[in-house]
């Protein structure tokens, strides 16, 4: 008898405790209560920043890879 109440009594904890989460889970998105992480830098400046970024690549075309990487290379394999 005291087996089965015992495993009511953990069902019912358990069932508080999944409710007690969510609701705080709730609370804290919606009022934005907890820990935030700090922002690293504000969004004008990312703005900014990609803006400056995006008008630079378009502007110099230069090449970044030599002529004889991406190159197919034959080889033999050694065992």
């Amino acid at each position: 008898m005291f087996g089965f109440l015992g495993f009511i009594l953990i069902f019912i904890l358990l069932i508080i405790l999944i409710g007690v989460t969510l609701i705080a889970n709730l609370l804290r998105t919606l009022f934005g209560l907890g820990k935030r992480a700090p922002k690293p830098y504000n969004n004008q400046s990312a703005n900014d920043a990609s803006t400056a970024n995006n008008s630079s690549t378009t502007t110099s075309k230069k090449k970044i890879f030599d002529d004889d990487e991406g190159e197919y290379v034959e080889f033999e394999e050694v065992e």
